[in-house]
């Protein structure tokens, strides 16, 4: 720019000559690499306010997840533990789950005797293991029925509460009535239905789920915690 004489400029006999079109050439770059970034920026800004307004279907405050050693002891006296962390001030409830039972891509999987359109048929399905204190911690929305209580945590498996997806596979209008039986002989009732929650992908389907009562065997404890200044305790 500063070999350019605005003299010349003006009566149109400025001449570049070969590099006219590197010029050219620069320009073009500089407008791909602007709407490029700019592009880039508007699909990260959507990304951000997809995964910060998005209902995953369980609480938005901070739950601490602990791994539970493996300790006869420990699991003893689980239940005093989690009475002594209630009594902080910063923490809101727990529960503790069991072994593959934290809803990841870990779950187990098990087989298991269900009715359909009036007939019997064996189907695998998604289960995890949980205490009573399970569903207020994470915050799950109850559809319909109740949530286990603390005399049944203990290995029986008379009670399973199931999600929405879960009734939605098997057709079934009045869930409450109805029993899953497994391999062993053991049939269990269905207490309580529970809204679908993300634990997986977002662009993942929501998946059909068992939760069993039983704390006799803890391999994570949750921890939900205060929203407001909990850090400060």
């Amino acid at each position: 720019l500063a070999a350019v004489k605005p003299a010349e400029v003006l009566k149109g006999k400025l001449k570049l000559g070969g590099r006219a079109f590197a010029m050219k050439g620069l320009v073009v770059l500089q407008f791909t690499i602007s709407l490029t970034l700019i592009i880039s920026s508007i699909l990260i800004s959507r990304q951000l306010h997809l995964l910060q307004n998005k209902n995953h279907g369980i609480t938005d405050e901070p739950v601490m997840l602990i791994d539970v050693p493996r300790d006869k002891t420990f699991h003893a006296s689980v239940n005093k533990y989690k009475y002594d962390l209630l009594q902080l001030p910063f923490v809101k409830a727990t529960s503790v789950v069991g072994f593959n039972s934290w809803p990841t891509q870990d779950m187990d999987i098990d087989v298991y005797e269900v009715r359909k359109k009036g007939e019997w048929s064996l189907k695998p399905f998604n289960n995890i293991e949980v205490d009573e204190g399970y569903f207020e911690t994470l915050g799950l929305n109850f559809l319909m029925g109740r949530e286990f209580t603390q005399d049944e945590t203990n290995g029986t498996y008379q009670s399973v509460i199931v999600n929405k997806a879960f009734i939605d596979n098997l057709g079934w209008t009045d869930p409450l009535n109805e029993v899953i039986a497994y391999e062993n002989g053991v049939e269990s009732r269905v207490v309580g239905v529970f809204d679908n929650f993300h634990h997986k992908s977002l662009k993942t389907d929501f998946e059909p789920m068992l939760i069993f009562p039983e704390n006799r065997f803890p391999e994570k404890l949750l921890v939900r915690m205060e929203t407001e200044n909990w850090i400060d305790h």
